[in-house]
């Protein structure tokens, strides 16, 4: 066991008291209710070793769950960052605990405690070190591909332009017909459908590979050109025009026809993708706020219940205090009536309608 570790540990609880010590390095700030629990390996040589590990998980733990719901879908990608600054000293955040449950637990003991913590101390620490989440863009292709004027059993320059945008804020949505059938659709027919499907930009994009003159002997040297516009599905409006060369050289025109699209396809996607983002407008989020949120339990099951609704891609904390909680709530058609009407009809009974206005929410729980 890292005895270095146990020490730290030890001198966390002495210092923030067994029964329920007061830490409140953060100067005065409004507390709210948490229940959290921790788990250390059991060593029955070192009992108080055990305990005092525990209780630091516990403490993690309840901060853990403020930060979750801060965080939102990028809590899993942040745990660096957690480590740094919240999780490094959780005691900091908690001014008041009891401990209801402290045993054996198999081959671990297990502390659980009840605690006030400072959210927002929490959200302002946690506020600089992240961002909002970015507003997902759904794209809709129409391409054709071709080698020296013949089709091509797979579209390679358009698995080169989404595999350089994997890792991007983007969701591909197809057309209802593929292949060179949506070639046969004007402009004002295929913005029509991508609409109906619910993306936000169309690219046409004609890319074609021709051999060269081989460049080495027994290999073969292909040229592929792209020509890719992007239209704003909403105003019809064109917001990239780009036309990019790649060159490859295989054993076979087939296959370097491939690479050479592929390529392509991925330099196309890097110069189109800031255009696209930069074009559309920002979307605000939908400010939800929630009155009596007297425990975290209850924060915790609207939010999950508010991240089941499909058009609802992210949920942010924002503060809680005074039994006072605001979401930041973001997604599509989020209207104010229709959205609370949604929630007290289909998913929460608990809720009393305060106020409403097309960019706000404040629901109350019952009591």
């Amino acid at each position: 066991m890292n005895k270095s570790y146990i020490v730290l540990t030890t001198a966390v609880m002495i210092f923030a008291g067994c029964n329920g010590g007061k830490i409140n390095l953060l100067g005065k700030g409004e507390t709210q209710r948490i229940v959290a629990q921790g788990l250390s390996k059991y060593d029955k040589r070192d009992v108080s070793a055990s305990k005092s590990i525990a209780l630091f998980e516990a403490q993690k733990d309840a901060v853990s769950k403020i930060s979750a719901l801060f965080m939102g879908s990028s809590f899993l990608e942040n745990d660096k960052i957690l480590g740094e600054t919240v999780l490094k000293n959780p005691q900091l955040y908690i001014t008041k605990y009891k401990i209801s449950e402290a045993l054996k637990y198999g081959e671990h003991y297990r502390i659980k405690i009840v605690g006030n913590i400072i959210a927002n101390g929490i959200i302002a620490e946690l506020q600089s070190r992240t961002s909002a989440p970015k507003s997902e863009v759904k794209v809709m292709f129409m391409f054709n591909e071709t080698y020296s004027d013949k089709a091509l059993p797979e579209y390679y320059a358009r698995k080169g332009f989404m595999e350089a945008l994997k890792f991007g804020n983007f969701k591909f949505v197809d057309l209802p017909i593929t292949g060179e059938k949506d070639f046969s659709l004007n402009k004002a027919t295929a913005l029509s459908m991508a609409e109906n499907k619910g993306a936000d930009i169309l690219m046409i994009a004609v890319a074609n590979a021709d051999k060269m003159n081989a460049s080495i002997t027994g290999f073969a040297s292909v040229s592929a050109v792209i020509s890719l516009e992007c239209l704003e599905v909403s105003s019809g409006k064109s917001i990239y025009e780009g036309f990019l060369k790649a060159n490859a050289v295989d054993v076979s025109g087939e296959k370097a026809a491939a690479s050479a699209l592929t390529s392509a396809g991925k330099m196309a996607a890097e110069e189109a993708s800031i255009k696209m983002v930069k074009s559309l407008p920002h979307k605000s989020p939908l400010k939800l706020t929630l009155t009596g949120a007297d425990e975290f339990d209850k924060l915790e099951k609207f939010s999950n219940i508010l991240i089941s609704f499909e058009n609802v891609s992210d949920l942010r904390l924002q503060s809680w205090s005074d039994d006072i909680a605001v979401f930041n709530v973001y997604g599509k058609n989020l209207g104010g009536e229709e959205f609370a009407s949604s929630i007290l009809r289909n998913k929460f009974s608990l809720l009393n309608l305060e106020n409403v206005s097309n960019n706000e929410i404040v629901f109350s729980f019952m009591r």
